[in-house]
């Protein structure tokens, strides 16, 4: 009976398995062809996107105004797109039934016919910028939006051809899994017959195996005391503990084989030996009575603790149990059970001396340490503690934690500590550092940089905070932002602040779909102020604009000193017309003299006007574009101009200057002049700084001001970077061959500080040149970091650990931060030449001069001093402990030949090359 019921078993298992692996076959097929079908969609997603890809060139030539580049990139993406056309159509061809396949042929036909259409109209689009008729392709461009929008209805069409495919197969494959599942239950009423066949029989095997578990059982009953006695055996022999049997005369009888492994004697070297002969004499007598209480009172535990003689010699603390009792032949003997606790004690002796380091350790710390119990009451209150919150340490313990912290904030902390308690997560630490605000015995509140972890033993958790007070770092850190963030001299923010407003206020413009208005404002002939008054009355006529040009602005708005004489307004939420008015107002305001030590000046500004999105989709944009229309209306006479397009033609001279800086950078029209650093301490010369110059064969000596924005704009600020490192390691070369131990600082760029490979090619140059790296300092400007700080970290690290030194220059004027600056690897900081120069008449500069010069030190790093020009200056900036300066007082840049004879004959001297004769010294 039981082989039939296995045989009927065995028949409906194989059925079943059929049907199962029947239904798989069917869910794997529909799969396979839904994943088929999955990655034609997104191949059609891919010719979506190239299809993109070949119209955008055509929108982006109206910004970007290069033809041949946007040309040839549509050439590139047409390119694409055909060839995966064509791949899509032979998938169609090879692949697919031709009654699925003929419709979604006929949907690529009307996709290509589509898209050559849009094709035909982005090159008339570029034929009219080739022919300079801007309007006409203008016009044009909405026929090729329209163009690209039947392209994506086309596309629309494809896939929702695709998806009915996709249903109709998913349906089908259905079905057919449905069938094959009615048919299974048939399967299943077999199995219910014969599990009730089974059932039965099971009655009877199980009574069977009851009689044979029962003798089982009696059999492991046995096996389990054997193995018990066996187990007591192993325990006493070998063991940790020492079992030692001694009689009434104190003579050992037996002791275990752990002896061997504890004090380093065999068994037999202690029987028959007396317990005498290994106790210390100190704690021999102590033992002896123990011993002899024992036998008095038998079965009775006494512990104590004696040192037993190690074979070695040395003494070893044995913790033991003395019991009484009688042994196999009724005699009454001891039985010491003893463990060795030698290194017990040494490990608690160490423990001791630890906790008496870290209590010394708590004491001395500057930071507060302050412990508290699973109710928030003070358990340790450290002398850090007591000198930060004014408590002694007996008046806060056992008081509630609310004690140092201010009542608005103490229920929140509270609860903050109760979740961290009671939290899911394991960790120890409370997340990173944090910063909270404290109550002093006083009552006054400061900030403090927290950092909390929890122990738990034995159910009650400890917490523990270590605080430090940061209130002077917070002061520091206020002082460095706003150095980095406003104006020294008027106080308004300063070009990065008020570009940081400017994209936030495009991003909210792109959200909301409301317009922004950024106006850009240069004083006219205030260089005619400076000259004929001094600089003085310059600084005070800027001082007034801000407050005079704030009372016509709403809260929302920002006016900024962009540099010089030149003003930014951002008015958000604000158009054409609304620009106007402002404009209208800021006119009217200027008409009003300001007075300025009794004197009376009058000025009138340019005025620039960009609007977003009419104008830009970008910052950068807008303030381009601004520029472009303020020096449009300086042009025309004062007043205010709009940007239209046709204003960025008005300057042939620097397109003519952008056409033939690249021949200048290849044929060595660059020069370079040097202006030495001169150390204060010492008054030596300790490096120069080298500054480019275009010796142009026609227009003269160019200043830098007039084609390193070209340079930046046409992409050959990488070459020229390169040229002027070369020339400068040259000259470095020379100079030391004459003795002359300089360091020569070269002037990088944000394009440079984006450039991964510019590591690489200094390191050749270098290695070229046969300068050593330490002879080769780098200057980069805040702005220049900020514009991609991740990247700009990599490459200054990878610069450094080549053995560079880096400089900050124009150190105040620009956008970073100083938790970012702390991570750069620079060693210098130059302070700007704009703080430098009014020290002598702003108090508010010379504050600043001096916080800078702290702060640098704080850090570690040098600080040079730009734009000295009186002896006052240099003076001034020796008392403050500036390490160095250069500026005209000292020396105007010159070339390198002249700054040579002025090596040997100014009262600054050069530190010479190791080796080399003292007749040299310059």
């Amino acid at each position: 009976m039981y082989f039939a019921l296995a045989g009927f078993d065995l028949l409906t298992v194989l059925l079943g398995l059929y049907l199962s692996h029947r239904t798989a076959d069917i869910y794997a097929g529909s799969v396979a062809v839904n994943h088929e079908w999955a990655d034609r969609l997104g191949g059609y997603d891919r010719l979506r996107r190239l299809a993109g890809a070949v119209n955008a060139p055509g929108n982006n030539v109206f910004d970007s105004h290069h033809v041949e580049a946007e040309s040839t990139a549509m050439k590139e993406a047409q390119r694409a797109f055909e060839e995966g056309m064509t791949i899509a159509r032979s998938d169609l061809t090879t692949r697919v039934a031709p009654d699925i396949a003929v419709p979604l042929i006929g949907d690529l036909k009307t996709i290509q016919t589509a898209m050559d259409d849009m094709t035909a109209e982005a090159r008339l689009i570029f034929s009219y910028f080739d022919t300079h008729e801007p309007a006409k392709a203008g016009q044009r461009m909405a026929t090729m939006d329209r163009k690209y929008d039947i392209v994506n209805q086309a596309f629309g069409h494809l896939n929702e051809h695709i998806r009915t495919i996709q249903a109709s197969h998913f349906s089908q494959q259905m079905e057919a899994a449905h069938r094959v599942q009615r048919f299974e239950w048939v399967i299943a009423a077999l199995v219910l017959l014969m599990l009730a066949g089974a059932t039965g029989y099971g009655l009877h095997l199980s009574r069977q195996e009851g009689a044979r578990e029962r003798e089982r059982e009696h059999k492991q009953q046995l096996q389990a005391m054997l193995r018990s006695e066996q187990r007591f055996r192993t325990l006493v022999e070998y063991g940790s503990d020492i079992i030692l049997n001694v009689d009434d005369a104190r003579t050992i009888r037996y002791v275990s084989p752990s002896v061997t492994r504890v004090l380093g004697y065999q068994p037999d070297d202690l029987v028959e030996r007396s317990l005498s002969d290994f106790l210390h004499p100190e704690d021999a007598p102590g033992v002896i009575e123990r011993c002899v209480q024992s036998f008095r009172e038998p079965d009775t535990d006494r512990p104590i603790d004696f040192r037993f003689a190690h074979r070695d010699g040395s003494w070893h603390t044995l913790n033991t149990i003395v019991n009484a009792g009688l042994d196999q032949w009724g005699t009454v003997s001891l039985i010491l059970n003893a463990r060795d606790i030698s290194e017990r004690q040494k490990t608690e002796a160490e423990h001791r001396a630890l906790q008496e380091r870290f209590a010394n350790i708590l004491n001395i710390a500057a930071d507060a340490i302050i412990s508290v119990d699973d109710d928030q009451r003070i358990l340790l209150f450290n002398r850090g503690a007591e000198q930060i919150f004014g408590y002694r340490a007996e008046e806060v313990v056992g008081q509630p934690l609310d004690l140092i912290i201010p009542d608005r904030l103490a229920r929140a902390h509270r609860e903050h500590v109760r979740e961290f308690g009671t939290g899911p997560t394991s960790s120890r630490r409370m997340g990173e550092r944090q910063e909270i605000a404290g109550r002093r015995k006083d009552g006054t509140e400061f900030q403090v940089e927290a950092s909390i972890s929890r122990i738990t033993d034995r159910g009650r958790t400890i917490y523990t905070a270590i605080l430090r007070d940061i209130t002077e770092r917070r002061h520091t850190e206020e002082t460095v932002r706003h150095l980095a963030y406003y104006d020294s001299l008027t106080a308004l923010p300063n070009r990065a602040l008020l570009h940081e407003r400017l994209t936030q206020a495009v991003l909210a413009g792109h959200r909301e779909n409301k317009p922004v208005a950024f106006i850009l404002m240069d004083l006219d002939r205030f260089k005619d102020i400076n000259n004929s008054l001094g600089h003085h009355y310059g600084d005070l006529l800027l001082r007034q604009m801000g407050p005079r040009i704030q009372t016509l602005l709403r809260q929302s708005d920002t006016i900024a000193r962009m540099g010089g004489d030149e003003f930014a307004i951002l008015l958000p939420d604000t158009d054409g017309e609304g620009a106007r008015q402002v404009v209208a107002k800021l006119q009217k305001a200027l008409e009003a003299p300001f007075a300025i030590d009794g004197l009376t000046v009058t000025v009138e500004a340019s005025i620039g006007i960009a609007l977003y999105p009419e104008h830009g989709l970008k910052a950068e944009t807008l303030v381009q574009r601004a520029d472009v229309a303020m020096y449009a209306a300086k042009h025309g006479g004062g007043g205010y101009v709009v940007y239209a397009p046709e204003h960025d033609h008005y300057s042939p001279h620097r397109l003519a200057l952008m056409g033939e800086l690249r021949y200048a950078i290849e044929h060595d029209e660059l020069v370079l002049h040097y202006q030495p650093k001169i150390h204060l301490q010492s008054g030596r010369v300790i490096g120069v700084e080298a500054l480019v110059r275009w010796q142009h064969p026609h227009r003269g000596l160019i200043p830098p001001d007039e084609f390193v924005p070209l340079a930046e704009r046409t992409g050959l600020m990488k070459p020229l970077t390169l040229g002027v490192i070369t020339a400068a390691l040259r000259q470095s070369q020379i100079w030391y061959r004459e003795g002359l131990r300089l360091t020569v600082a070269v002037n990088l760029s944000a394009r440079n500080l984006q450039d991964p490979q510019l590591p690489d090619q200094v390191a050749e140059l270098l290695q070229n040149a046969g300068v050593s790296p330490e002879h080769l300092e780098l200057e980069i400007t805040e702005s220049t970091i900020m514009a991609d700080p991740a990247r700009a970290l990599d490459i200054l690290t990878r610069l450094n650990r080549m053995g560079l030194a880096l400089a900050i220059d124009d150190f105040g004027t620009g956008s970073s931060s100083l938790g970012y600056l702390k991570r750069l690897p620079v060693s210098e900081i130059k302070i700007d030449k704009s703080f430098v120069r009014n020290m002598a008449e702003d108090d508010n500069d010379a504050v600043i001069v001096r916080s800078t010069i702290e702060l640098a030190h704080n850090l570690g790093l040098t600080v040079v001093a730009e734009g000295v020009e009186t002896q006052y200056l240099l003076d001034r900036l020796t008392a403050l402990g500036c390490d160095a300066a250069q500026g005209y007082y000292m020396s105007k840049p010159m070339p390198a030949p002249a700054l040579t004879r002025w090596f040997h004959e100014s009262p600054w001297k050069v530190t010479m090359v190791p080796g080399d004769a003292d007749s040299k010294a310059a």
